[in-house]
């Protein structure tokens, strides 16, 4: 605080000097100190801020029973902590360095569970096998995209695709103009699971908080 004030009584009086013909009581002593408490104030704020900042990064993993998933998970998430970690910096304004301060178990182990994948076809010009066969293999690789996404390795069928539905339906090829156009639409499902002996599936998050 009184660093702060010398430095405004500082430029204040240089102000002054230059303007001394149109305001030589401009800088009086009360409003440096209107000046000083306004910017004591907006650092403050800023400091709180700063204590708010915060940055989160989740890791998960698979494991053959609940220690060894936990265990692998938090290997992962310090391999990424960094991002947890800059996360938290970028919200920071004077305090310009965080740590990983806490580390906790997001996702209880639970077996792994089958990922659902959907199979849609909707198409003119085309018959009732295609149609079927289509949603059947549209099923297979969307649960096998799924699958994948969220294990992060290969993943395999294990039930399904299930016999598509089918229907047929007339309907004008340009929505409300042009010729009417018979439409087979089907659907169908399929389940994954990924290609591991692991039985077991987890997670773990670090939180990074500013240093002070």
């Amino acid at each position: 605080m009184k660093q702060i004030t010398i430095f405004l009584v500082f430029v204040c009086s240089v102000l002054s000097t230059k303007a001394l013909a149109q305001d030589i009581g401009q800088c009086n002593g009360e409003e440096i100190r209107r000046v000083a408490a306004e910017t004591e104030r907006a650092v403050l704020d800023r400091v709180r801020a700063d204590m708010r900042a915060e940055g989160r990064v989740m890791a998960s993993a698979l494991g053959v029973n609940d220690q060894d998933c936990l265990s692998q998970a938090s290997q992962k998430a310090q391999w990424i902590r960094h991002q947890a970690i800059d996360q938290c910096v970028s919200q920071t304004t004077y305090f310009r360095t965080c740590a990983i301060q806490d580390q906790r178990v997001v996702g209880v182990p639970q077996r792994i569970q089958p990922l659902g994948g959907n199979g849609h076809f909707d198409e003119r010009k085309t018959d009732e096998n295609t149609c079927r066969t289509e949603a059947q293999n549209r099923a297979i690789q969307d649960a096998l995209n799924r699958c994948q996404g969220a294990f992060g390795i290969g993943c395999r069928i294990v039930a399904g695709p299930s016999p598509a539905t089918h229907q047929t339906e007339h309907r004008r090829r340009y929505g409300i103009a042009g010729p009417k156009d018979e439409y087979h639409i089907c659907t169908s499902t399929a389940h994954a699971l990924p290609n591991t002996s692991a039985q077991i599936q987890c997670s773990v998050e670090l939180i990074a908080r500013a240093q002070f």
